[in-house]
């Protein structure tokens, strides 16, 4: 009984702990925009009396799940829906600006609504009611917040793997862009055709490629806001920023240095640019996908093998794997975007992507073989690995 009073006093107010309101405000975020592109893809054609009670509608679902698995209580799912209403007003602010009339528009800013901060206002409210109303559905405000594992955080990774998942979208809509030759639908950068990037008007986003590389933009700036909540939440934990401070840094200038090549491939018009730009965005998002498996408790009890057991097999495929795909996947970015017509050089490097793809799936398959025998022979040991966690943290 006095351990669980204890428990319960140390882990009291832990409701409302930033990295949890973080966790389930981008994680609804990202979810929510996502949708709301898809119902705004090119060809669709749905109208508003449509589109918006549908996104309303994820959303609250979105909340109710999220809330359900984070157990924010109350108080941290409100914060939590105004964070998610917060981080989406850099969409929001196409609509509360004055909608000119495309055959007439130039470039420039276009002035804000009258009730444009009423509007905001009440979308920043409603984000507050929905995240009460994912509360309420998740029954969570009857819930118990306890850490699911004593001496060990497990929400820093977590949130390390929703803004890992928000690249996801992003690098999707980047192939979309360049499948359709949008890339440079938009003049400047970081301003839209002489506007702020979060507030150029949605009539003006009629033009299917104009609508594609805005979005693309949007996508990037919710990936950069996310990697940047991930990067104060580890500086700002003494231990956190102890064992992942420097890699949480480099992921944060990985995603500046991504979005500067982006822009300044928009200012030069370069295809050597666009082609460095999409192969380094698929790198970032495997090295956030490897951070947050490093700091997920699961992986770091795996760390307290080392030295007991023989892994030099499982490195040398694993790594051989990662190099030739990054190899395989510069040669695919190279053709992509430098092609021309059907020159020899162009040949070339289709045919070296097509060899070097054979190269990328007898590594892949090695790395397999060599992972599953490892499981295999160390099967016995790797169970008291979650017990060895309790009892280093």
């Amino acid at each position: 009984m006095k351990y669980q009073e204890k428990t319960k006093h140390a882990l009291s107010g832990f409701s409302l702990a930033p990295v949890r309101v973080f966790l389930l405000g981008l994680g609804v975020t990202v979810g929510l925009w996502t949708v709301w592109f898809s119902l705004h893809l090119p060809g669709l054609n749905l109208p508003p009396a449509v589109m918006g009670p549908a996104v309303l509608i994820v959303w609250v679902v979105l909340a109710t799940l999220g809330a359900r698995m984070v157990r924010p209580g109350l108080g941290g799912a409100i914060l939590a829906g105004l964070v998610t209403a917060a981080i989406s007003l850099m969409a929001l602010g196409s609509v509360l600006v004055e909608q000119p009339d495309p055959a007439a528009y130039t470039e420039g800013q276009a002035a804000l609504r009258p009730a444009a901060v009423l509007l905001a206002g009440g979308f920043l409210i409603a984000g507050g009611i929905i995240g009460a109303m994912g509360a309420f559905f998740g029954k969570v405000t009857k819930s118990q917040v306890l850490l699911p594992t004593i001496g060990i955080d497990p929400w820093p990774a977590r949130l390390a793997w929703v803004v890992m998942v928000s690249y996801i979208p992003l690098i999707l809509l980047g192939g979309l862009v360049t499948s359709s030759e949008s890339g440079m639908a938009v003049r400047g950068w970081p301003d839209t055709f002489g506007a702020n990037m979060f507030l150029y008007p949605v009539s003006l986003m009629s033009q299917p490629r104009i609508f594609l590389e805005h979005s693309h933009r949007l996508f990037g700036s919710l990936a950069g806001l996310a990697t940047l909540l991930l990067w104060l939440v580890v500086i700002l934990g003494p231990e956190t920023r102890k064992k992942f401070g420097i890699w949480t840094t480099a992921l944060l200038l990985a995603v500046i240095l991504q979005g500067i090549l982006g822009g300044q491939r928009v200012v030069l018009n370069s295809p050597v640019l666009a082609a460095l730009h999409g192969a380094f965005g698929q790198v970032v998002l495997a090295y956030a996908a490897v951070l947050a498996l490093w700091m997920s408790p699961s992986y770091r009890g795996l760390q307290l093998l080392e030295g007991e057991i023989a892994t030099r097999s499982v490195r040398v495929f694993t790594t051989g794997a990662l190099h030739i795909s990054i190899v395989q996947l510069v040669l695919g970015a190279m053709y992509r975007h430098l092609r021309r017509g059907e020159s020899p050089g162009s040949f070339h490097i289709l045919l070296t992507h097509m060899v070097f793809a054979f190269g990328v799936v007898i590594f892949a398959v090695l790395a397999g073989s060599v992972l599953l025998r490892f499981t295999r022979e160390h099967r016995d040991l790797l169970p008291s690995v979650a017990g060895r966690i309790r009892a280093t943290g």
